[in-house]
């Protein structure tokens, strides 16, 4: 799975950094993060008590909030060193893989 974006729209990460400043885009992504988290919760609310036009609508803010921290995501990995961040991913990519194989061995 390969996170992809318009080739056309790929020079928007960069330009959003250099117009704000990685400060103000680190508040931002911050900010989503939170956004993201919320909206979870009220997902996970809605399944459990809401009616179905609930669940769909708390799902599909669920989703923008996903996007917005993809974005973002996405823009951190150009506005701090790409080779940290990717090192990062892969160790806790590399431990999930041990830990899913442990589960299945005990299983």
């Amino acid at each position: 799975m390969t996170q992809t974006f318009p080739i056309q729209l790929e020079h928007v990460f960069q330009d959003t950094i250099d117009r704000y400043g990685i400060d103000a885009q680190l508040d931002q992504m911050q900010e989503e993060a939170i956004e993201l988290a919320l909206a979870i919760r009220k997902y996970k609310r809605a399944q459990k008590h809401g009616t179905d036009d609930d669940i769909f609508k708390r799902k599909h803010e669920m989703i923008r909030e996903i996007a917005d921290v993809i974005i973002m995501s996405q823009q951190m990995r150009l506005g701090l060193p790409d080779i940290y961040i990717q090192s990062a991913i892969n160790e806790k990519l590399l431990r999930q893989q041990q830990r899913l194989r442990k589960n299945s061995h005990e299983s």
